[in-house]
């Protein structure tokens, strides 16, 4: 949650990025009703004008909310305003500064340009891990879904909460995964669904690779030729040895906690192997021959 404050006069909490129902005094104690919360919450990426209702049904003078330059204006005086975390950062999941504006839409896919530099960095972490030479790319997208990426952060926060004592601990591996171009909308958006995945050698799951080498087997040909692999946020956590009659995460012996995976190797895993979907989000897409 996040909270406006211009001094001296108004102070407005509001929501960050989900209504709550919520209510709080000015300096000069008087209430503000609820409704104004959600008012601005709502249009808290542009200029807008309200009135500002009071507990006792009174009105304010028209107040103007300049999100652009984070200025309230009243009366003809301009105020700053703050926008600021209120409590503890879990109640609150904004998302990444580097994503295109959604345009009120939760699922997006942004073709990254040739020349850039997000689009070099992404490609040699493809090629860096074993993506056949000679491949030709014809795009890379970043992936934006609100929905898929705010189940992602509860996961990773509530494994880096757990494993706070053991810093030697990787909470998140960047992993690949390749799939059929039938399968590239769904994962886009509804994310890695297990309830699709098969039997496999170390378990029921959604497998990820360290190696894009590993992940191009299974990045199948559509009719065109063109190949699909995703570049993948996994939260690995601890893991123990996959078996293929692994149906659920394993649980910790004389304990009720889970692990986070199953890998193929224990000493050093080149798989790994999540059991629940909000376990992994995808970054980018990779089309490719």
């Amino acid at each position: 949650m996040s909270h406006f404050l211009s001094n001296p006069i108004i102070f407005l909490k509001l929501t960050f990025r989900y209504i709550k129902t919520l209510e709080k005094k000015n300096q000069n104690g008087e209430m503000f009703l609820n409704s104004t919360s959600l008012k601005v919450e709502k249009k808290s990426v542009e200029t807008i004008e309200l009135l500002l209702a009071l507990k006792d049904n009174q009105l304010a003078a028209l107040q103007t909310v300049d999100f652009s330059n984070m200025i309230l204006k009243s009366s003809g005086i301009t105020l700053p305003i703050f926008r600021e975390l209120v409590g503890s950062p879990r109640d609150a999941i904004s998302l990444p500064r580097d994503w295109d504006d959604m345009n009120g839409s939760d699922v997006k896919q942004v073709p990254l340009q040739p020349l850039s530099v997000e689009y070099t960095q992404t490609l040699s972490m493809f090629n860096a891990c074993g993506l056949p030479g000679g491949s030709t790319i014809y795009k890379i997208s970043r992936l934006q879904n609100s929905t898929l990426y705010k189940q992602f952060h509860v996961q990773r926060s509530k494994v880096e909460r757990k494993l706070r004592g053991s810093p030697n601990i990787k909470v998140i591996r960047r992993l690949f995964h390749g799939t059929s171009e039938d399968s590239v909308n769904s994962i886009l958006t509804n994310g890695f669904d297990r309830s699709h995945a098969g039997n496999g050698a170390y378990g029921r799951g959604v497998y990820f690779a360290t190696k894009s080498s590993y992940s191009h087997d299974y990045a199948i040909p559509a009719a065109n030729g063109h190949r699909y692999m995703f570049l993948v946020d996994v939260v690995t956590g601890e893991y123990w040895q996959g078996r293929r009659d692994t149906t659920a995460i394993p649980i910790k012996a004389g304990s009720n906690e889970a692990y986070d995976c199953v890998v193929d190797i224990m000493a050093a895993p080149n798989i790994f192997v999540v059991f629940k979907d909000s376990s992994a989000y995808a970054l980018y897409l990779l089309e490719y021959s």
